[in-house]
Formats: C-alpha cells, sequence, structure tokens
C-alpha cells in the first residue's frame, strides 16, 4: 500500500495550523480555504480519534471561550454520504460547541483517505501533547495493523525517533492495571520503560508501589533494581521488533514472533488468497 507522506501534517489540508494555540481558538484559517457553516448535529466525530479521555474542566473551559468570542479557528472535516461531515481535526471544539448549545459550527472541507484521517487524527493530537501514552500507542498500532506501516514508517510520518515508536508501542504488552495508572497519569511513559525491565510477574506490584508513593523514575529504578530480578535481556523484545519488521519487509506480510532466544515460534498472517500463495512461494523458494 503506497503511504502519502503528509509533510506538516495538517498544513497539508489548511495552512496556517498552530498546534501550539490551535486548541485555544487563538488560530485563524487562510485567507484560500472557504469557510462553510455546518449544522452541529450533521458533524460526526472522527472514527479514527486516537484519544479517548477528554478532560471535562478543559472541555468547559473552552466552551466558555466559544461563548464569549466564537470559534475562530475552523474544524476540518471531509464530506460524507447524505450531508454528513466527519471531523479530521478539531473533535475538542466541537464537543466544547455542543456545551455551548450551537446550532452551527465553521467548517473547511477537505478530501482525506482512510489513511489521512488516521495519520491526521494522531498528529494533531500528539503535536499538542494531548493523548497519553496508552492512547499514543494504540494509534500507531492503528497504523501498523491497518495501514501496514513499518515502525520506520510511522517514525518517520510522526517526525519521532524509531526506538521511540517501537518503546511506545511496548507499552501494550504491560498487564492491563499498569496501563490503567498510564492512562491516569499515575505513572509515567519513563516509569513504564523502568517497570518493563522487571519480570512480567513481578511488574503490577512494582507499578503500585511506584504510583502509591509517588516515586521519581530515579526512586523507581533503584526500586526495581533492589526489590525485582531484572529481565536478563532486557533487549529480547526489541530485537524481535527488529526481526519482525525484516521479516515483514522480505515477505510483504505480517509476522510475529513468540518465544525466547533459543525456543518460539514464528508467525505469519495473510489477508487474501493472493497473498497466501505469494508467500508461500516465497518460503518455499519457488521461482
Amino acid at each position: 500500500m503506497s503511504k502519502k507522506k503528509l509533510g506538516r501534517g495538517l498544513e497539508a489540508l489548511i495552512k496556517p495550523v498552530d498546534f501550539k494555540s490551535a486548541d485555544r481558538e487563538s488560530s485563524s484559517a487562510s485567507e484560500d480555504a472557504t469557510v462553510n457553516e455546518a449544522n452541529i448535529n450533521l458533524v460526526f466525530p472522527n472514527r479514527y480519534q486516537p484519544r479517548r479521555h477528554f478532560d471535562q474542566d478543559k472541555l468547559e473551559e473552552l466552551r466558555d471561550s466559544i461563548i464569549e468570542n466564537g470559534i475562530i479557528q475552523p474544524l476540518i472535516v471531509t464530506e460524507q454520504d447524505g450531508g454528513h461531515y466527519e471531523l479530521i481535526a478539531g473533535e475538542r471544539r466541537l464537543q466544547a460547541a455542543k456545551l455551548a448549545n450551537l446550532k452551527t459550527v465553521p467548517v473547511v472541507v477537505r478530501q482525506a483517505t482512510n489513511q489521512q484521517m488516521l495519520q491526521l487524527a494522531i498528529i494533531e493530537n500528539v503535536q499538542r501533547e494531548n493523548l497519553n501514552p496508552i492512547e499514543e500507542a494504540a494509534s500507531y498500532k492503528r497504523l501498523q495493523e491497518e495501514f501496514n506501516y513499518t515502525h520506520g514508517e510511522i517514525a518517520t510520518a510522526m517526525g519521532k525517533d524509531r526506538t521511540t515508536i517501537s518503546n511506545f508501542l511496548r507499552l501494550l504488552s504491560l498487564q492491563d492495571s499498569i496501563k490503567k495508572l498510564l492512562l491516569q497519569g499515575k505513572i509515567s511513559t519513563g516509569h513504564a520503560k523502568v517497570i518493563m525491565q522487571a519480570e512480567p510477574e513481578q511488574r503490577e506490584a512494582l507499578a503500585a508501589t511506584i504510583a502509591q508513593k509517588e516515586l521519581s523514575v530515579r526512586a523507581s529504578e533503584t526500586l526495581v533494581k533492589s526489590s525485582a530480578t531484572v529481565v536478563k535481556n532486557k533487549n529480547a523484545q526489541l530485537d524481535f521488533s527488529v526481526a519482525e519488521e525484516s521479516l515483514k519487509s522480505i515477505y510483504n506480510a505480517q509476522v510475529k514472533i513468540k518465544g525466547t532466544g533459543s525456543r518460539g515460534k514464528i508467525i505469519f498472517s495473510y489477508q487474501s488468497k493472493s497473498q497466501k500463495e505469494e508467500l508461500l512461494k516465497l518460503l518455499s523458494n519457488e521461482k
């Protein structure tokens, strides 16, 4: 699948977009963008919106600002069948506008593929630092699974280091109780990286202690070293990730490696009959 690079992200759809101030409603649409008023009941959230948790107090602050000043930066939408619109960017403004009981909202209509919808939704949130670590990791996972992005391609699209993307994706392997602490902001991504140095069965207790005592990352490192059996090969999962990416490039298929350094299994996944036949040919070295 061709992966279109979106350059500076939302600026590919509307200029200028000031990510630092957009949620404070301080940016304005470009002169060449046509701003229309749309019935608020016809504007629906982005199906690829990565953020699941919205701060109610901040939404109410934005509502008050909208009541006082209106919506200065229009929502960016794509037009759907039946006269409906789907958001590309601006969900906080939409939610706050509903709280303010607005009947219409300003919109700029742009065309975007499903791939662009997801990528732009992630860019908008990540560059504004509105996503928690689990939401950000889940977003990268969707790019990987739904659009066959490699870790390197995600890194390029997001303007981040490849290792950073791999480390985010590793967060999804943590127990649910630890992910909940991340969602609640009781531990940070730095804490999570330290916790992953311990054996899986020890991680929940360590995370609970770190959150309860509000330990710093440095203090958490000391705790892990003194009270847990540190995983002998800290980079085992990361090494698997690199191998998976390499095999994916060679065989053009999703690959999952499970096990240890000496025992395990390699799983290939295919999405169609033709892909299966091509994969079998490659694996059997047929010409």
